[in-house]
């Protein structure tokens, strides 16, 4: 299993901003404070469901944003699949495909 591109929208510092990532190597590289774990963090919500920086939901949505969204596409199987999460604070969504999950 490999993943294939990341979309982050009103997660964390990042307003807006999609990856594309080659199933061999791969850096995330910059200044401090840029938000490097951040792409880390949405990859690891998007696998485990939960953050690993203690704190709120809340936390993780953009500073003024209601919400945040998440997309990842991965190859499992040699098939495409798709998760996304949105998260307004209050209530979770999570779609596998387009099934939901509770």
């Amino acid at each position: 299993m490999h993943l294939r591109s990341l979309y982050l929208h009103q997660f964390r510092n990042y307003k807006e901003i999609y990856f594309e990532f080659d199933p061999s190597l791969n850096l995330i590289c910059g200044p401090n404070a840029q938000g490097k774990t951040s792409v880390l963090e949405a990859i690891h919500y998007l696998m485990i469901g939960r953050s690993f920086r203690p704190g709120l939901h809340q936390d993780l949505i953009h500073i003024g944003s209601p919400s945040f969204y998440l997309e990842a596409i991965f190859c499992k199987h040699a098939v495409d699949q798709k998760l996304r999460i949105y998260m307004d604070g209050k209530e979770r969504k999570i779609l596998y495909n387009s099934t939901p999950l509770p």
